[in-house]
């Protein structure tokens, strides 16, 4: 909403406001910590966004985005087979009670605070003899 129909009020001396009076006490360090494990484990299971921690090998990668969101036809193909979802929709395998169940889960989300995936791929030797750059690769390291 504009500002001039819904101004912002700030609670001052509130609870939340005590929080982060500090960002070095340990408090706040929680409080960021467990806002970004929360926006992560909520984006990842509504958006299935990669990189993620929980993709750490090809199958991995397959089942957890390429299945979803890439088309399995070529380029060259005549008929192209569109991909299950649209890069960044919902995937409603993972909410089976419906669009309820999505909006109780999009609801724990706090601003755009998220972890930074430190494990994505992380089995996989990308140094390999004969592995050449892909569409992934070729982004991830270029």
């Amino acid at each position: 909403m504009p500002i001039s129909h819904a101004p912002n009020s700030y609670d001052w001396g509130s609870e939340a406001d005590r929080v982060v009076a500090d960002p070095l006490s340990t408090s706040f360090l929680n409080h960021w910590n467990t806002t970004a494990r929360v926006n992560t484990s909520i984006f990842s299971k509504a958006f299935h966004v990669v990189p993620a921690d929980n993709v750490r090998t090809w199958q991995q990668y397959e089942s957890f985005y390429q299945n979803l969101f890439v088309s399995k036809s070529k380029p060259d193909d005549n008929v192209q087979i569109p991909a299950r979802y649209e890069y960044g929709h919902v995937v409603k395998e993972e909410f089976p009670k419906g669009v309820e169940e999505l909006k109780e889960w999009l609801a724990g989300i706090r601003g755009s605070l998220v972890e930074m995936p430190l494990k994505f791929m992380d089995k996989v030797d990308f140094a390999e003899e004969g592995l050449k750059l892909n569409a992934l690769t070729d982004e991830v390291y270029t």
